[in-house]
Order: C-alpha cells, then structure tokens, then sequence
C-alpha cells in the first residue's frame, strides 16, 4: 500500500468510527481492506476527454462508496446477539430507513457535484467561422460543417438546416451546431428567443423563469441565457446588433449535452462577418 493510500485509510477509518455511522473493527478491516484496490471507472465521454475532477468530486464519491460498503459489509458481518435469559430470539439486522436514505443522499450529492466540474477544453481545436465570423472550440476529433448560406429566421429556424456551423462527434451521436443573425437596434435576448421558439422548439412558455445565465469568451464572461427545451438545450447571446446561438439537439442530460453547450459557449469570441474573430 503506498502512502497516499495509507492516508486515505487512515481517514475514511477515523471518520467511521468517529462519526454517526461508527461500526465494528471487523466490518472497519473489511472496508478499508477494499479502498485501495477498487478501480475507478470510466464515464462514457473519456473516449473523446478527460474532464478536470475537483477533490470534492473525489470526496464525494469516496464517501458514498463507503457508506454503501459499510452497511453492506455490517449486515453480512454482523453475528447474533447473546440473549438474556428467558428472552426470545434476536431479529435478523436489517438496514434502517434512515441508512437507506443517507446512502441514497449521498450518492445524489456526488452524482451531482460531478455533473457540475467544466470539461477540459485544454486539447480542443479552435474553429472561426468564415460565414459568421465568430471562433469557437471543439474536441480535436470531432468533425466540422461550416453553414453554407446565412441563417435567418423565416428559412432556419427549423433543424436540420444547412446554414449553421456544425460540429459532431467521431460516432455521430452527438452534434452542436452554433450560428448568427442579425437583429435589430434595441431587441433584446428575451424577445428574440420568445420569436424564434414557436419555429424551432418547445415548450415556448415560461422561458424567462426557466432561462439560466450561461457565459461566452472565457475573458471577460459575455451573459447570455441558457435554455432547456424537451428535446434539447440551447444558449442564448446578444452582442451589438447580433444574436449568437449554440445548440445540442439531445436532453439536458443526455450525452452530458449541458456541459458541452457550456463549453463550447465559453469557448467562444463574439466576432460577426464585418469584424471576424482570428486565432492568436
């Protein structure tokens, strides 16, 4: 055992059997015998990049492995207790509700805290439009399909179009595409979104209550909004007399298509076709 995992054990020994969930010696060895050697698994997307995991992610998915393993390891360990005479036979241990529900929390709160780290977009390739004049990053292997006309409103706002910019993965499971037009003096993000949901997506009510803020150009954190729709998650960008859009055509959830969207949109300089943006 190195002295990293010597550390780790140490720890995750003194919190068990300091804390609330304090367990025989025996179930303790169990446990810990099992920490070092347990592989970590690889989510889905490591094929295409290694996201930055932060030690609270790692805290988090410690802990819940371990309360898992401990109530596991306490009722298959765990021996008949000696009777008092004339008293009756000891229940079988069985987990509590509350073990349930804190095992349960507990794996929701690392699920989440995971969901949260930005991607690593330190190996991306950096695309500038020659349509629209704006760059954005994209990982290295994934394939690019610049538009091959503007995009408006009246003749694209349904997708598939063939005016947006788009990028998709090497097994065409997943694509963004990003795009702009232009607008007029004095509209704003809200009231443009409001105009071009009823032709592109749904649902179309609510979307100020539901509407998140989302940023682009990694320098100086340009808002814009990010919006779930049923079938798909798209951010939202005003500069000047131009709407910006980058869109995932999957669920939140689905394919991680939130962080991508937020990758890709900070990945981005809000150049337009009069001022393009270039790469340094």
């Amino acid at each position: 055992m190195s002295r990293t995992d010597r550390d780790v054990t140490r720890v995750v020994r003194s919190w068990l059997e300091e804390g609330v969930t304090a367990l025989p010696d025996r179930v303790l060895d169990a446990v810990l015998d099992q920490l070092p050697a347990t592989p970590q698994r690889r989510s889905w997307w490591t094929a295409w990049r290694t996201p930055i995991v932060n030690n609270t992610v790692r805290i988090a998915l410690a802990a819940t492995a371990v309360v898992v393993v401990a109530l596991i390891g306490y009722q298959l360990l765990s021996g008949p207790t000696a009777l008092a005479p004339g008293s009756g036979p000891s229940p079988t241990p069985t987990p509590t509700a509350a073990a349930a529900a804190a095992a349960a929390a507990a794996a929701a709160a690392a699920a989440a805290a995971a969901s949260t780290v930005p991607l690593d977009t330190s190996t991306w390739t950096t695309f500038v439009s020659s349509r629209y004049g704006f760059s954005i990053a994209h990982p290295a292997d994934w394939t690019e399909e610049p538009g091959d006309h503007d995009w408006t409103l009246d003749a694209d706002a349904a997708w598939p179009n063939t005016a947006a910019d788009k990028f998709t993965s090497p097994d065409g499971h997943i694509a963004l595409a990003a795009w702009s037009v232009p607008v007029d003096l004095g509209t704003t993000v809200e009231e443009w979104i409001r105009a071009y949901c009823p032709l592109n997506t749904a649902p179309c009510t609510g979307i100020e209550e539901r509407a998140e803020p989302i940023y682009a150009e990694v320098w100086d954190q340009h808002p814009g909004l990010l919006v779930q729709f049923t079938n798909d998650i798209q951010a939202f960008f005003l500069n000047a007399d131009r709407i910006y859009v980058v869109a995932s055509w999957r669920p939140e959830g689905e394919f991680d298509s939130r962080r991508l969207v937020e990758a890709f949109a900070l990945s981005m300089c809000l150049g337009s076709p009069e001022y393009p943006c270039s790469v340094p």
